[in-house]
């Protein structure tokens, strides 16, 4: 089983299964996950220390079929990219940043200096800083991607006043445009790794960014450029953190 699952998809699962199908499966999990997800279940459970005994073939095939049959592993996917190897905690840091980013961008079309101040002293303090740090390091950026950037921040801004909630849909949205170009497999990965609520919010973006891409030529050629930026942002975030 693939460990980049959030442990929600597996208790929604595993929920509908008896007790002791939940208690197999548990039992073969890393012991730090099976007591998590045995508190979300309400199970009394505990890993056990000892050896396991081998599971004969027929109660192994009945899991694989109705248990591990609904998660995607990273080998099932054809030519993984970076994007793919972010770890749970990793891909939700990396929405955040690609959402910092782009409203650094945006804020390359913002000409005053005590307008820029004004805007920026609406987020907390660490992600002021992050803005302006990449603010600072991207100097070449074509007035095309501010343009882009200033239009997606506007967007979000005005259905979300939250800082934090503009961030992530940015994220997501900037996400689904590396996405639109791959298969089913490739999105029910990177799906699994989200919070229930998240997964359908993401779901939704992915629906109207495909509708997006298929609509016009230009915006197809646009959206496969900016999906291989992302490509390579996810590169650079596995080795430092940041974009």
């Amino acid at each position: 089983m693939d460990e980049n699952i959030n442990p929600v998809h597996i208790v929604n699962v595993l929920s509908r299964e008896p007790q002791t199908i939940q208690t197999l499966i548990l039992r073969n999990l890393p012991p730090d996950l099976s007591r998590r997800i045995a508190q979300y279940l309400d199970l009394k459970f505990e890993p056990e220390t000892e050896p396991k005994e081998p599971i004969n073939n027929e109660i192994a095939e009945l899991v694989r079929r109705d248990f591990l049959s609904n998660f995607v592993a990273l080998e099932d996917i054809y030519e993984p990219n970076e994007i793919d190897r972010l770890s749970v905690s990793n891909l939700s840091k990396f929405i955040h940043h690609l959402g910092l980013r782009e409203v650094a961008i945006a804020c390359r079309g913002i000409a005053s200096k005590e307008t820029l101040a004004a805007f920026l002293n609406g987020f907390a303090a660490d992600d002021t800083r992050e803005i302006v740090r990449y603010l600072t390091e991207m100097e070449k950026i074509k007035p095309f991607w501010v343009v882009q950037a200033d239009e997606l921040v506007r967007n979000n801004w005005e259905t979300e006043g939250n800082p934090e909630r503009v961030f992530e849909k940015i994220g997501l949205k900037l996400l689904a445009i590396a996405f639109v170009e791959r298969d089913k497999i490739c999105r029910k990965y990177t799906m699994q790794k989200f919070s229930t609520k998240q997964s359908h919010l993401w779901e939704k973006v992915l629906r109207t960014t495909k509708k997006e891409f298929v609509s016009d030529e230009e915006i197809k050629i646009q959206m496969s450029k900016r999906g291989k930026i992302v490509e390579k942002l996810a590169a650079r975030f596995i080795q430092t953190e940041r974009l």
